[in-house]
């Protein structure tokens, strides 16, 4: 007993000797700590952080859930009952958010119009043919969530299939939480974009018409942000149907066994094949879904992308153009504001869907090639070679990509050619541009005269 008491004795004063050398050196500690804190570590913590707004492989597609919910009162996704995890049909929110969408348009146009003397004319056009593009994606956004309720159900149901199966030795992870966190944050950032150029417009005494615009906006983004998560999903998916290809077919475990002939590792390693080939085979179904629901609305976003660039090009140029002022015209650098903040997250976002869909095209290409690859690690008759050649075959057969719509596939391609338009017609805008201020100066003198 008294040997414990000591030895509790010389515990309780190591203890009490260390915290005291820790308040003594509290500060060195602290300057330590900050030196080996560097600016790469901190940005990596960050990375982490936006990373965990996105879609986690890990994650039941439950986790979209809640934005679905919340799209679907805007006609953007069908609802969804949460108890039964089913598609439940409802006329309402459908025929509400197309005659909402579609009033706003308007109205956006009559606004739009009734500027026309005092904004340029370029303005004019591709305020008019963003407004036209933006209408037709809600339209198209709407009509899918409508008429197409059965496919959407399928789609979740294969979800939750390939879920279930991938993830059957585990268990089943549904995070809510960090998906509602992103929700709260880029409202948030909406809020601030709209406020901020509500009191922009008020000052310069536009009537309260120019609100319009902002639901159009609104529903933009949140279809954005659905197709985003989707796209995200599947890439993920990939990604780990081909990290489980090379997990369980790599060459020491096959040549293992090959030695034992008939041990348990090759009848595993067996049944890994046949269950990624199964996974292919649903994901090619999930994409070729994918494409039938949001390959319209991607053609259409990005097609009204450009237009926007033009838009934030031209105001930029106007605003800066000294010559327009004495014009008495509504061009300045608080117009900037929205039209490059509202611009830069869509097409932040819109890109990032097109790079999403081109890795989910890459991971497909990266199963072909891993089926060749391990096809020259295996012996000619064994029946790991077959269930590779089986797997290369319904890979080269299948030819899964991202399309919109069958216009084109969705690849970095469309990046390179929606900055091969910016470049050409930004000249063009440069010209009618110019040409516009020179007739309204000449006529404005004229009436002078």
């Amino acid at each position: 007993m008294c040997v414990m008491k000591q030895n509790i004795h010389n515990k309780k004063k190591s203890l009490k000797g260390f915290n005291i050398c820790i308040k003594e050196n509290r500060l060195k500690l602290i300057e330590a700590a900050i030196e080996k804190t560097s600016l790469t570590s901190v940005w990596s913590y960050l990375a982490v952080l936006v990373k965990m707004t996105f879609y986690d492989p890990d994650f039941s597609i439950q986790y979209v859930f809640p934005l679905m919910k919340l799209s679907e009162k805007l006609g953007i996704t069908p609802t969804i009952n949460l108890d039964t995890m089913k598609i439940k049909s409802n006329k309402y929110y459908p025929s509400a958010a197309a005659a909402v969408v579609t009033l706003c348009s308007l109205l956006n146009f009559w606004d739009t119009l009734k500027m026309i003397p005092n904004v340029r004319g370029t303005s004019t056009v591709l305020e008019i043919l963003w407004s036209i593009f933006d209408l037709l994606r809600s339209l198209v956004t709407i009509a899918v969530a409508y008429f197409r309720a059965e496919l959407w159900d399928t789609f979740l149901n294969l979800f939750r299939n390939f879920d279930d199966r991938l993830n059957k030795k585990e268990q089943k992870i549904v995070k809510k939480d960090i998906i509602i966190v992103e929700i709260i944050f880029h409202h948030a950032l909406l809020l601030g974009i709209f406020i901020y150029d509500s009191m922009m417009e008020l000052s310069k005494g536009k009537d309260q018409l120019f609100f319009v615009k902002y639901i159009g906006y609104y529903h933009c983004f949140l279809s954005i942000l659905v197709e985003l998560h989707f796209a995200s999903a599947l890439r993920k998916r990939y990604k780990k149907i081909n990290m489980l290809l090379l997990k369980t077919t790599d060459l020491q475990n096959i040549l293992n066994n090959f030695i034992a002939h008939y041990g348990t590792t090759g009848v595993d390693n067996l049944r890994s094949i046949k269950e990624v080939t199964d996974y292919y085979l649903l994901l090619s179904e999930l994409v070729d879904i994918f494409n039938k629901l949001f390959g319209w609305q991607i053609f259409l976003l990005t097609e009204s992308t450009i237009i926007q660039i033009l838009l934030v090009l031209n105001t930029v140029m106007l605003s800066l153009d000294s010559s327009q002022h004495s014009l008495d015209a509504l061009h300045d650098l608080g117009d900037l504001f929205f039209v490059v903040a509202g611009a830069a997250c869509l097409i932040f976002f819109q890109v990032m869907v097109i790079l999403y869909c081109e890795d989910v095209n890459k991971e497909s290409r990266n199963t072909l090639k891993i089926c060749y690859n391990l096809q020259e690690s295996v012996q000619m008759n064994s029946e790991e070679k077959k269930e590779l050649a089986i797997l290369c075959d319904v890979v080269g057969l299948l030819k899964t990509r991202t399309t919109a719509s069958g216009f084109y596939t969705i690849n970095k391609n469309v990046i390179s050619r929606v900055f091969a338009y910016i470049f050409s017609y930004s000249i063009v805008l440069i010209q009618f541009s110019r040409q516009s201020l020179t007739d309204q100066s000449a006529s404005s003198n004229e009436t002078n005269l």
